[in-house]
């Protein structure tokens, strides 16, 4: 089978919703604490390539952010945290077109989801402190303002 029948094959079988343009496929999955993981498969010449937004550069304490990030970049995986030239954050991989099958791309797309929702929460924590103590105040003030 070649390598995108394998891909349209497998995302069929699992029941991911995807939009393909020439050899680039589209999909979203799903965390428990990130909700919403676009994923990105493109095929090249020799590889295949999966990318995912992570999240957006850190407000705050950026070098801790990145630190923390590249820490995790030590853990053996296919998929490892890059940012772009802006700093935000994405979880990145290749393998050979060769070696693309259903196990394999089940094993990117577990480590994609296992590692987007893993990383996420302490991220958030770190990146945006501020902005998740300020949310946590405003829900606490909703919540006494429908009390009264």
């Amino acid at each position: 089978m070649i390598a995108p029948d394998v891909i349209e094959s497998y995302l069929t079988a699992q029941q991911i919703p995807y939009q393909r343009s020439t050899d680039v496929w589209a999909l979203q999955l799903h965390g428990e604490k990130k909700h919403s993981i676009p994923v990105t498969l493109g095929l090249r010449e020799r590889t295949m390539s999966v990318e995912s937004f992570f999240m957006r550069r850190p407000q705050e304490a950026a070098g801790e952010f990145y630190r923390l990030l590249l820490a995790r970049n030590m853990r053996p995986s296919r998929v490892r945290f890059a940012t772009d030239a802006d700093g935000d954050v994405y979880l990145v991989g290749e393998v050979t077109i060769d070696a693309i099958d259903e196990e394999t791309l089940d094993a990117l797309l577990g480590e994609i989801l296992y590692t987007a929702d893993q990383m996420f929460d302490p991220a958030m924590a770190v990146g945006f402190a501020s902005y998740l103590e300020r949310d946590r105040a405003w829900r606490e003030k909703q919540v006494g303002a429908k009390d009264a």
